[in-house]
């Protein structure tokens, strides 16, 4: 049983419009992201555009396009899939979301041919008619009911639009390139114009204007439209070859503007028949346009420049004059949109998206939308351990950093993508290692602000003031810093400011105010002071680990003292901010003469009252609590609760209820040793957070009613304090094992991107752990002579700040296809770190149609790149991996296993050792073990198993097919999930697991594979690796793959344990039919597995992540009918049982 579930959701943009969606007197910027639709504000405090809502659509948004309905004062926009799904939405004022108003009709017909050059929609200039091109030769028209227009007007509620009946009609024009309606103002009973741009049989580009007529339903007659010839139409026999756009012209001199690679033409509509040609400096790709106003436009070509056009009249108002001039480079644009003031919103899918501001003639980037599309490569750094060496966490998942190869030509970059809660650094102070504790102070108390902070070591503690301007003096007078300081904070006490100090030994007041001696209380000689805590009211030390000293800050030091029963040793003491429980003091322990027993306990200081409060599941082991806080955590929830830092790594959270009760809520492992908890308190006062320092940080906060718990975007924290000051407001103080940093925390987890432009594809990307490089295989573009010249390269970045450390350009015409990191002989018997590369010949002149090359590089000491082995092959090397020491090349047709050995002396070479031909075309290749598996490029999946007998000789090896799938399938990336099963993607965006029948009764049945779960996930998945993570018993999804896409997605896989099944699938199906995506289309067929061979009704054995996670932001209500519905289906479940189970799906990424 599968389950998948978003890491990073598709970011490239490929529509985007501007409307009045929200306020008929402002504008907002709808894009389209794949399966997403996002609105933005455009204008407003902050950035230009401002995210305000994000909407899911079960499928490939293929169409996006606006228009007003007769009763409404803003637009609605209309959006279609690329299952033939088509609705409209407007703006709910009330719920600040989108709403689905009228779906239409499935249009979906598996007879027809998609377009070639992409879906398409229009709307005439009159708001009457919306034309829909979603197949070769067939125009869709669907009417614009104009019903109760003047009841709008005059404020009167009257009947909402709707789309009238659809109409189909044939057309001769197929490949159709561009369509625009005419803008030119019609007479009295003159219909709609629609010009057609399309390319004919023999390649020529043809230019035709056609008129609709369209016949709605009556007693006696069904609806039809028919496209008939224009009167006004005309010879457009001197269009380019390569015109690829169709400009209307909303006002005089109107028309349309016709767009090629060589020239720009304006063709009037009207009856005189003119037109005007206008060369352009160069030949270039027209990807997009937008209109700034009648006469001046924006174009955008393939290599990521902007372009200016202006048109110029003559004295008759017809054009006579077209200046085209260029503005500068973006990202290549997939849409243009402008906006408003000269600024124009890029929307991209090769590289981010972008707001630019035209000026004289240049541009200038305002604001960014960071895109990852489209992943072609991806490594994984680390699993959320930084230093990749220690074990993996079971929530590493969601911490790992995975650094991509994103974008394409000149947006081509890499980014390292880590979700977590967002660190940005403010300051540095070095050479400050082992710091134990840190503590914020106010020093001035003329000043409302933090400005020192004390730093605690093992034998000594340091003072440091900070001044306005951030300036750093360290104070060698005003406290106690010969000894290790448990516990720092100002109190008040007799309306003066005063300084409290915990140290090993003694207790110490010391006003800010006055002159006058510090107030001392003394531990007695060879009892030393463990913990201590304080608020307001009081402070609490403990002595020896049973002794615990309450001291009055009203009635100065007079302690009282208060002795733990027998056997009982204290480790962490706590004492609440809270009024409510401002008189109890919680107390971890263990109990020495009960098998060593962990406990939580509960003093009543004003009565002495002691409390243990006993876990409630028995048979489980109890780790030390080390450390615990109080806190509410919550702007909404007041009620509080109690956080203990175990010593296993565990963070338990418990409810406290009357009396100090306390009731485990839950248990979550955050690391591998002991963490100290800080609450940091946000400006508002109300939002609470707590920060766990460990060697996996996290903050825990609360999110739409619940506790979350996010992994710190930063390295191991020893210790951490808030540190509000005026130098640097609202910001937390945390201790690594070298420094103290200053920095500023975000309120919650999101993805942070970090990326290195380089300008070039980033086609292959691997890393080194070892020597701390990425290794990069590159595909640059450039335009010399006319002429479009592609060269390869492979280059090695640092992996801090992706700096450039060396650079091996290929042989022209010679393309990177796969790149490996790996170990091999030194030839002198040791094993060194090696980059071997994979590559194709694009263009061959020798005999063999296909060739490419081998390369093996060294990365010496001097930072170069050194080919120490250039072996030739027959066909291009896809696929790279190693087996049994031996070097695995996946080539056109063929997998090879070739021997890498120096038989001839100090120089290296490569032996073929065995072979297997392949149905096709080897496309992906996983290798565990002996076991090679191999997506084709037509044939599925091929299982391979290869055998040595003799590791020297070559006709002791052989490589044999062992299992295969033998439906058709046009594989893209393959990855083992299981000892004998396999994830495959195909083109068609399905993902299968595959698996081996061991027990079949025939070798036919072992020699098959079998599909166990199947899913469509709608995006091309170009790469796929396996994961491994040690995940608890308990845990429902074991994670075994990480995905990348086309569309700049990462996903996670993980297979489902058996004691989970029933219920997330069983939750699934009833949250698909609660919970409604905009557009009401349906899940099932959705996720169902589908492609031009056969189609299913529903996933396969698979759950989506995606769905099951909404049960946390469903209204209580909802929630409590998934369980209701549940139960009835044979499970024994609460909300708060679900609650958790879900909680802890979201914390796997």
């Amino acid at each position: 049983m599968a389950y998948i579930t978003p890491i990073h959701r598709p970011s490239g943009i490929r529509l985007a419009l501007k409307l009045n969606l929200i306020d008929p007197d402002s504008e907002s910027l709808v894009v389209a992201k794949f399966n997403r639709i996002e609105t933005y504000q455009i204008g407003g405090s902050g950035a230009i555009l401002n995210l305000v809502g994000s909407h899911l659509v079960y499928g490939r948004i293929v169409v996006l396009n606006k228009f007003r309905p007769a009763d409404s004062l803003v637009d609605h926009i209309f959006v279609g899939t690329d299952t033939g799904h088509f609705f409209t939405a407007s703006w709910n004022s009330n719920t600040q979301q989108l709403d689905t108003v009228f779906k239409l009709q499935d249009l979906a017909d598996r007879t027809a041919r998609e377009v070639q050059s992409g879906e398409r929609s229009l709307v005439d200039p009159l708001n009457e008619f919306m034309l829909l091109e979603i197949y070769e030769g067939i125009l869709t028209t669907i009417p614009l009911v104009q019903w109760g227009l003047k009841g709008v007007e005059k404020g009167i509620q009257t009947k909402r639009s709707v789309l009238d009946e659809v109409a189909w009609s044939r057309i001769p024009e197929f490949n159709v390139k561009s369509a625009a309606f005419s803008q030119r103002p019609r007479g009295r009973g003159a219909k709609p114009e629609v010009a057609l741009l399309w390319e004919d049989y023999e390649g020529n580009a043809r230019m035709r204007f056609r008129e609709i007529h369209y016949q709605s339903r009556a007693k006696d007659t069904d609806v039809a439209v028919e496209y008939r010839d224009s009167e006004n139409q005309r010879d457009t026999a001197d269009l380019d070859v390569g015109a690829s756009h169709l400009i209307p012209v909303p006002n005089r001199p109107y028309g349309i503007i016709v767009l090629a690679e060589t020239k720009v033409s304006w063709f009037d509509d009207g009856p005189t028949a003119k037109d005007h040609i206008e060369a352009l400096p160069h030949a270039t790709i027209w990807t997009s346009w937008a209109r700034i106003d009648n006469l001046r436009y924006v174009l955008a070509d393939e290599f990521g420049k902007l372009y200016s056009l202006n048109l110029h009249l003559d004295r008759e108002g017809l054009v006579d004059e077209m200046e085209v001039e260029e503005l500068g480079t973006t990202s290549q644009a997939a849409c243009l949109v402008y906006l408003s003031d000269d600024l124009l919103f890029v929307g991209s899918h090769h590289g981010d998206s972008q707001v630019v501001r035209i000026t004289d003639g240049t541009i200038e980037i305002i604001q960014t939308i960071a895109s990852l599309s489209p992943i072609l490569d991806f490594t994984v750094m680390d699993m959320g351990n930084r230093s990749g060496d220690g074990p993996a966490n079971e929530f590493s998942t969601g911490q790992a950093r995975i650094v991509t190869g994103s974008g394409a030509w000149q947006d081509g970059s890499i980014r390292s993508v880590r979700s977590g809660v967002g660190v940005k650094e403010l300051g540095l102070l070095p050479d400050l290692e082992n710091t134990t504790a840190i503590f914020s102070l106010r020093l001035d108390p003329s000043q409302p602000k933090v400005n020192a902070i004390l730093l605690s070591f093992t034998d000594e503690s340091r003072l440091l003031q900070f001044d306005s301007s951030g300036a750093v003096e360290e104070l060698d007078a005003g406290m106690a810093l010969d000894s290790q300081t448990l516990l720092a904070r100002n109190i008040h006490q007799s309306s003066q400011l005063q300084l409290l100090q915990v140290t090993q030994k003694s207790v110490i007041i010391r006003s800010l105010v006055s002159n006058s001696n510090p107030v001392v209380w003394n531990a007695d000689n060879g009892v030393d002071i463990i913990a201590a805590t304080a608020n307001d009211e009081r402070l609490v030390i403990c002595l020896g680990g049973n002794v615990l000293q309450v001291f009055n800050f009203q009635d100065g030091i007079k302690p009282q003292r208060h002795l733990a029963p027998p056997n009982y040793q204290i480790s962490c003491i706590a004492l609440s901010s809270i009024p409510s429980l401002s008189e109890m003091l919680f107390v971890g322990f263990w109990n020495s003469g009960v098998e060593e027993e962990s406990e939580i306990g509960v003093i009543r200081l004003s009565t002495g009252e002691w409390k243990p409060i006993r876990s409630t599941e028995s048979g489980e082991e109890r780790a030390l609590p080390r450390s615990i806080l109080i806190s509410t955590v919550s702007k909404v929830n007041d009620s509080p609760i109690l956080f203990a830092a175990l010593a296993d790594g565990h963070v338990a959270t418990y409810e406290i209820g009357e009396n100090g009760n306390l009731k485990l809520a839950m248990k979550t492992v955050l690391g591998t040793r002991q963490a100290e908890l800080t609450e940091l308190t946000y400006p508002d006062g109300q939002l609470k957070s707590i920060f766990v320092a460990s060697e996996h940080s996290s903050l825990i906060y609360e999110e739409q009613g619940r506790l979350t718990f996010s992994a710190v975007d930063t390295e191991q924290v020893n210790c951490v304090c808030p540190f509000d000051s005026e130098a640097f407001p609202n910001s937390v103080i945390f201790a690594t094992s070298d420094d103290i940093k200053i920095a500023q925390i975000d309120y919650e987890r999101t993805t942070h991107v970090q990326p290195l432009q380089i300008g070039e594809t980033a086609r292959r990307l691997v890393y080194s752990r070892a020597l701390k490089v990425f290794g990069i295989g590159t595909i640059a573009r450039s335009i010399q002579d006319g002429a479009e010249i592609s060269r390869s390269s492979f280059k090695v970045v640092e992996e801090v700040m992706f700096k450039e450390v060396a650079s091996y350009e290929l042989k022209n015409d010679e393309l990177i296809e796969s790149v490996l990191r790996t170990e091999l002989d030194d030839g002198y018997g040791s094993m060194e770190e090696r980059f071997i590369v994979g590559t194709s010949f694009v263009e061959d002149d020798t005999v063999d149609e296909f060739r490419g090359r081998i390369i093996i590089f060294e990365l010496t000491a001097d930072q170069t790149l050194r080919p120490i082995l250039q072996h030739s092959i027959k066909g291009a090397c896809r696929c790279l991996g190693m087996v049994d020491g031996k070097i695995v090349a996946a080539m056109n047709k063929t997998v090879a296993i070739f021997s890498y050995d120096f038989s001839s002396g100090r120089t290296p070479g490569l032996t073929k050792l065995a072979t297997y031909r392949t149905s096709t075309m080897p496309i992906s290749m996983c290798i565990t073990g002996d076991t090679i598996a191999v997506a084709d490029l037509m044939k599925s999946v091929s299982i391979l198993q290869y055998k040595s007998q003799d590791k020297s000789t070559v006709g002791k090896h052989s490589l044999t097919e062992i299992a295969r799938h033998y439906q058709t399938l046009w594989g893209t990336a393959v990855c083992q999930v299981g000892p004998h099963s396999w994830l495959e993607s195909d083109a068609e965006g399905n993902l299968l697991v595959l698996s081996r029948n061991l027990e079949g009764a025939t070798a036919d049945d072992l020699r098959r594979l079998q599909v166990d779960s199947e899913f469509c996930i709608g995006e091309l998945v170009n790469r796929m690796q396996s994961i491994d993570v040690e995940t608890s018993a308990d845990s429902p999804v074991v994670p075994k793959a990480l995905l990348a896409t086309r569309e700049g997605s990462l996903y996670l896989f993980g297979l489902i344990a058996d004691n989970k099944r029933d219920l997330l699938m069983n939750l699934q199906d009833i949250l698909a039919e609660s919970v409604k995506s905009l557009g009401d289309i349906d899940f099932k067929g959705y996720r169902a597995f589908r492609n031009d061979v056969r189609m299913e009704e529903e996933p396969r054995r698979f759950v989506d992540g995606e769905l099951i996670e909404r049960f946390l932001d469903s209204p209580p209500e909802v929630q409590q009918q998934c369980v209701d519905a549940l139960n009835r289906g044979g499970q024994s479940v609460t909300v708060t049982d679900v609650r958790d189970i879900v909680d802890h799906l979201r914390r796997l990424h």
